[in-house]
This record gives C-alpha cells, structure tokens and sequence, in this order.
C-alpha cells in the first residue's frame, strides 16, 4: 500500500512525470501549466474557485514529496509551479499575451530568487517551503502585471 501512495505522490508531485525530465523541469511544467490554463480557461470560472484546494492539495503532496525524494526541494517536485503560476494567474486578464507575460516573470523570480524569495527558500523548510517560495513568486509577478495594469489605463 506504501509504494502505491508514494508511486500516486511521485505522480502527482512530478505532474505526471514532467518533473523527471533532466533539462529544465521547473520550466517544462510552467510551460504545461501555461497550456493547461489557456486551454480549459478556468477564468470562465474563476480561478478564485480553484485556488484553494489547489493550494491545499499542494501542499499536502509537497509535504510528502519532499520526504519521499532525496534532498530538500528535489527538482522532480514540480507541483510547486503549477501552484504559483496559479496565484499569478489569479491577478491577471486571461489573454494568451498576459498569461506568457506571467509565465515569464514568474521563471525570473523562481530561478533568481530576489528577496523576499530566497529568504522563504533558505529558511523554511520541509513541504511548505518546498511550496511557499513559488506561491511568493507568482504572488509578486501577478501583483507586477497587475500594477503595470492599473498603470497603463489611468
């Protein structure tokens, strides 16, 4: 029953196996991510519906994730930027331009980790911070894309 969890956790976490790819897998799963939000536009809905137990589910398979691989943060868990392009994505117009524009900052501040981000990653740790640096980074980009907003139609 154990590898059976761990085996629906790896999945989960790798996002179906993305996370397993050897070149850039943070970034091939923000790109599926992306696909996946412009595809079945969850803004018909409102992605405020989903956010939550999104979240909620994330990070109770980071938290198992994180123990399962080796080492802290292992580059196969990938939920982490399904979750923060999510939040991104909450505070922004759903048009392929500004959801690419999301995607593109939330890369740059996941990769380069400015403050407050890397403070979140080299201080908590486990599977919350295996999903809370992600969730400050889309936080930041959605919030940037929605200042920028504001900005230009006044």
């Amino acid at each position: 029953m154990k590898t059976v969890f761990n085996f629906l956790i790896k999945l989960c976490a790798s996002m179906g196996g993305i996370g397993y790819i050897k070149f850039a897998p943070g970034t091939l799963a923000s790109l599926a991510t992306l696909a996946l939000f412009y595809a079945l536009n969850p803004f018909a809905y409102g992605v405020w519906s989903v956010l939550v137990p999104v979240l909620l589910l994330s990070w109770v398979i980071c938290i198992f994730a994180d123990k399962i691989f080796e080492g802290h943060d292992n580059s196969k868990i990938v939920i982490d930027e399904f979750a923060g392009l999510l939040v991104c994505f909450a505070f922004i117009d759903f048009d392929l331009i500004t959801l690419c524009i999301g995607f593109i900052l939330f890369r740059i501040f996941d990769i380069a980790k400015p403050w407050p981000i890397s403070f979140v990653d080299r201080n908590i740790k486990g599977g919350f911070g295996v999903l809370l640096d992600d969730l400050v980074a889309g936080l930041i980009s959605g919030a940037i894309i929605a200042g920028l907003k504001i900005l230009l139609i006044s």
